[in-house]
């Protein structure tokens, strides 16, 4: 797997610069979203070639790099991820559509099931507080047929719906 590397914009000089080397060439398709403690997380996607990538990386200074367990399938491309609290990672991996949940005490990805409307090409996601007060980590997208859906995971109850529900 080769390596990259990684610019870090300059907001006095308006210009971006080389700041380190990835330990992984990921180029497009990537998930990704800041986590407090780790920095910007990013994961699967491909490399300049197109090579499908599992890999999973952290940095908060675009100079030094954490490498993640990898990501749970070899289908982790074109996907959404979002943090909870700033703290927990989720993350739908695109193709299968299957949704993890990185803990970072066992440094492993949970499962946590495939959503009802399955793929959902690039979809957004986020995390938000339902009229209950609970979380829910919320996966939105177009169908194959170009219709408007959303699944949504209650992180409280740990259950599934859609937005019609």
């Amino acid at each position: 797997m080769g390596r990259t590397n990684c610019l870090k914009y300059d907001f006095g000089q308006d210009s971006w610069e080389p700041a380190g080397i990835m330990p992984s060439h990921l180029s497009y398709g990537t998930s990704h979203a800041h986590h407090d403690r780790l920095g910007l997380i990013m994961a699967g996607g491909y490399d300049a070639g197109g090579t499908l990538l599992t890999t999973a990386i952290a940095t908060l200074d675009a100079v030094f790099f954490e490498t993640l367990e990898n990501c749970p399938s070899t289908d982790a491309r074109r996907g959404c991820m979002a943090i909870l609290n700033g703290t927990t990672p989720y993350l739908v991996e695109g193709y299968n559509h299957e949704v993890y949940k990185y803990d970072m005490e066992t440094a492993a990805w949970d499962l946590l099931g495939q959503p009802s409307h399955g793929y959902l090409p690039d979809p957004g996601c986020g995390i938000a507080m339902n009229v209950h007060g609970q979380m829910e980590f919320v996966i939105a997208g177009t169908t194959d047929e170009s219709t408007v859906a959303a699944d949504i995971y209650n992180i409280d109850t740990g259950e599934w719906r859609t937005s019609c529900e």
